[in-house]
């Protein structure tokens, strides 16, 4: 098949997020098994296309499409997001006629396939990530009027769609209900890892050692952490929690979620943060920690979580959303009551205590990800949604 992926983010150049990873999984996986795959992602600077591997990437800006006058409508409309759609869109059509694309797919993020859902040649798949209604519910955060206008585009797009998937039922049940589809209409396709890059390594490994992997904001339970912190360390004085992602500081009164978490735990002996670290040196931070934490209010089918469990790393992670179809309770991970930092802390002080039992969740943590979470795995199923959409 001769497959368009689209999606704004796509590393390197504009990194490794959710969906940029997902979809960069998806694409290798795709053209491993012999199939024609383009990937339509931003550019920062001038528009290019190159291989990456089997790979062909046509980086686009919204520059090029600019609507006259609607930059001065931006505080009310999103002008970015619209011009980059129809960049997209006229990208995708000219694909369609150099490459003969059969079949394009688009996340439902910022509606990036919301013009070419009204010019289609193909027929068109939208993924679910996490739409930005949701995002902002999970972070109590209101919609600008610009962001009510996302929304409505990310809506319009979805249902003009052929079909969507989701990685999770839960987010699909989610998207159903409130874009009232026929959950008939959403196909369940777990995300991908890329398991020969996170892989185990138990040589390396560091006993009490707790990874956490995400931007420090309250939908990712920074704030349950926070809390269960001083009693994990009244119990486990050894214990080190290490920190990965980005502080945004706007989810801080004092400017700093990372300054929050020093000064209301006063365990600074105990925590280390890191911005930024490269995604190939990652895969080590995942193999030396004891267990990785995935505290979130709610998760639709989060990277983290397949990454750590790649590395035979189990994960801690709440009940919410798709956490529940990854993990298995007490097999391969272990799950905790969400929004509960007193569960969150006594599952982790229990874990902690009972290496040989984290060592062997590790174990079969790895044999599902081989199993079921695979890149090759995923790409034969979402190969198989394709060819069915072109046999209808």
């Amino acid at each position: 098949m001769n497959i368009c992926l689209v999606s704004r983010e796509y590393p390197p150049e504009t990194g490794w997020g959710g969906i940029g990873t997902y979809t960069y999984n998806l694409a290798h996986g795709l053209s491993s098994l012999s199939h024609n795959v383009h990937v339509i992602a931003h550019t920062p600077g001038e528009e290019r296309d190159y291989m990456d591997g089997g790979v062909r990437v046509h980086r686009v800006n919204a520059r090029n499409s600019e609507l006259r006058g609607l930059w001065r409508l931006d505080g009310i409309l999103p002008a970015y997001f619209i011009n980059y759609s129809r960049r997209v869109a006229w990208k995708a059509l000219e694909l369609r006629k150099k490459y003969s694309i059969e079949i394009v797919e688009t996340p439902e993020w910022c509606a990036e396939g919301f013009l070419y859902s009204f010019k289609k040649q193909t027929p068109l798949v939208v993924r679910f990530h996490t739409p930005t209604f949701l995002l902002h519910e999970l972070n109590s955060l209101p919609l600008s009027a610009s962001q009510k206008v996302i929304c409505w585009l990310e809506k319009v797009a979805s249902l003009k769609a052929d079909i969507a998937t989701s990685p999770s039922s839960a987010l699909a049940q989610i998207m159903a209900k409130a874009y009232g589809m026929k959950e008939g209409r959403i196909r369940v396709v777990p995300n991908p890892v890329d398991e020969d890059l996170f892989k185990p390594d138990k040589a390396c490994r560091e006993e009490l050692s707790v990874l956490f992997v995400g931007r420090l904001e309250t939908r990712k339970g920074v704030d349950l952490i926070k809390k269960a912190i001083p009693e994990v360390v009244r119990a486990i004085p050894g214990v080190k929690f290490t920190f990965i992602g980005k502080d945004l500081e706007y989810m801080s009164k004092r400017g700093s979620v990372k300054q929050d978490i020093l000064d209301e735990t006063g365990a600074a002996g105990n925590l280390e943060f890191i911005e930024h670290i490269p995604r190939e040196k990652l895969a080590r931070y995942y193999q030396k920690s004891s267990i990785c934490i995935v505290p979130s209010l709610w998760e639709n089918f989060p990277c983290v979580c397949l990454e750590a469990m790649s590395c035979a790393t189990p994960v801690l992670g709440s009940d919410a959303g798709g956490m529940k179809e990854i993990i298995s309770d007490g097999q391969d991970g272990v799950l905790f009551e969400s929004r509960d930092p007193k569960a969150f802390a006594a599952a982790l002080i229990k874990a902690l205590s009972e290496p040989e039992r984290l060592r062997a969740m590790g174990d079969s943590a790895r044999q599902k990800v081989e199993t079921c979470f695979s890149r090759s795995v995923i790409a034969e199923k979402t190969a198989s949604i394709y060819s069915g959409m072109l046999r209808a």
